[in-house]
């Protein structure tokens, strides 16, 4: 639905992650100019049949305000704008920093008494006489506090780090980057089902975007995994000058609403979690003129980033 004009409703809303009172504008048309600006920053393939009914998404700065825009994907699109609590990149960068705070303080405070559980089954391995059953399910213990520290460890603060530009077979460069974040979810590699595959094409990437992005996805993917396991398949492939990075997982999945909100500032299902991740992918993708993709699979989701094979030039100025 579009409106020229652009009207909207606000609403007071508790944001999620901060628990601080804030307006924001929660239902409004794109405007004319917004939807043409939205569709003319994704890349063509983000808005071709492939991605029928995928959610694509975008951050652009359209005469000093930020604007988060989203098009489903579909003949015609759905263009909308999702809201933001900060519109000025300002305001928007020391939102940021409140959530980034804000997901340390929840991290700190669940990891610190986890570390000294940890700490006295070590002292119990290393020094108590426990017969062998005993010291089988101490051990047990030792590696599920190990899954939920590793767990608790956010690796979406790597994207912020300087461009580090490698060249290598796609295949390899992936297959080196996935197998220690898999580690890090899944010590004991029993729970994760990770397969690889990707195209052997030479390509020169940014590995900091790259990996960053391959983390964020990978632990979502695990993090709202359907029971104890959790089925993973990741896919790259080079398509119109565009390197696709595809993450899809046999999990929970999203309903419609989920699918349309995901990825937004401070929008999280989980109980402990402040909705910042996949926002700084997605603003370092958009930084590099690429995309997000999101689909829902019924049972499970499929994530699909798209970025631009051209990487030895630095992000745009753009909430840089």
């Amino acid at each position: 639905m579009r409106d020229s004009k652009g009207s909207s409703s606000t609403i007071k809303t508790v944001g999620t992650a901060c628990g601080m009172l804030h307006e924001r504008a929660t239902v409004r048309s794109v405007t004319e100019y917004e939807e043409r600006a939205i569709l003319e920053a994704l890349p063509p393939l983000a808005r071709s049949d492939r991605f029928q009914g995928a959610i694509a998404s975008v951050l652009i700065e359209q005469e000093g305000r930020v604007i988060d825009g989203a098009v489903m994907v579909g003949e015609p699109h759905d263009v909308f704008v999702r809201p933001l609590p900060q519109h000025d990149r300002a305001g928007l960068e020391a939102w940021i920093a409140l959530l980034e705070r804000r997901r340390n303080q929840l991290s700190h405070d669940v990891s610190g008494p986890a570390m000294g559980v940890l700490a006295a089954l070590e002292t119990v391995l290393e020094y108590e006489p426990v017969a062998e059953s005993t010291r089988s399910l101490v051990e047990d213990a030792r590696a599920g506090i190990l899954r939920l520290t590793s767990l608790l460890a956010d690796r979406s603060a790597s994207l912020s780090g300087p461009a580090n530009v490698v060249a290598g077979p796609l295949d390899a460069l992936l297959s080196r980057m996935a197998e220690p974040i898999a580690a890090g979810l899944d010590p004991q590699r029993d729970r994760l089902d990770l397969r690889v595959r990707a195209v052997s094409t030479d390509v020169r990437v940014d590995a900091v975007l790259l990996e960053g992005a391959l983390s964020i996805l990978l632990a979502n993917a695990w993090r709202y995994r359907h029971g104890q396991t959790a089925r993973v398949r990741v896919h790259a492939s080079i398509d119109e000058e565009l390197l696709l990075l595809t993450v899809a997982d046999d999990g929970r999945g999203m309903d419609a609403a989920t699918l349309r909100r995901a990825g937004e500032l401070g929008f999280t299902t989980r109980a402990s979690g402040v909705g910042i991740g996949l926002f700084l992918l997605r603003r370092a993708v958009s930084a590099r003129r690429g995309a997000v993709l999101l689909e829902s699979l019924g049972r499970g989701a499929r994530a699909t980033v798209l970025l631009p094979l051209n990487t030895m030039a630095g992000p745009t100025e753009f909430l840089s």
